[in-house]
């Protein structure tokens, strides 16, 4: 490989940068001309089988719908066919898991205290701990639409456990508070 010092900067073979230069300077267009190239392997509903598979199981891999829908072409093919959609490869959020009934007791106890006096927040005392842990859980990678990171079906429940861990503790009131560790 050879490479010029203009071709250098936008990383391509020589022979191809002097043809597009060359192709600028007498069309003033760089694109691939209409009937170039190589011929697609799939048809428009291969894509759609794919790209439906990957809606409905965002947290597969390219290659697990290219075995389910038969895809004919090559795993490169698909990721191709998934990266030009609506839809992109990114890391999944994660979030703790807390069940549905611990969501509904939290909200019904905050409801309680919502509308206390400011007399009775100057006596209450605000006590957590927190424990930092280790895990080595990794990112998961999920297909999704931009925007959408946090969405519920896209979103990575993690639970918590460890190697390692360290206790903290903590107060909090109208009048001061402290922070303790184990």
């Amino acid at each position: 490989m050879i490479i010029s010092s203009d071709s250098d900067k936008i990383w391509c073979w020589q022979k191809h940068y002097r043809k597009d230069k060359k192709r600028w300077n007498e069309e003033h267009v760089v694109k691939r001309r209409d009937g170039t190239g190589r011929k697609r392997c799939t048809t428009e509903n291969d894509d759609a089988a794919l790209l439906n598979f990957l809606r409905d199981n965002p947290f597969e891999t390219a290659v697990s719908p290219c075995e389910y829908v038969n895809f004919p072409g090559s795993i490169w093919a698909a990721r191709k066919r998934i990266k030009c959609r609506e839809i992109s490869n990114y890391s999944a959020a994660r979030k703790p898991y807390l069940p549905q009934e611990n969501t509904q007791q939290k909200i019904a106890y905050a409801q309680e205290f919502l509308n206390k006096n400011n007399d009775f927040w100057k006596k209450v005392i605000f006590s957590d701990e927190k424990v930092f842990q280790s895990f080595n859980n990794g990112r998961m990678p999920v297909y999704r639409p931009r925007n959408s990171r946090y969405d519920e079906r896209y979103t990575q429940n993690v639970q918590s456990s460890g190697r390692f861990s360290a206790n903290m503790w903590g107060w909090i009131s109208y009048r001061g508070g402290i922070l303790m560790k184990d």
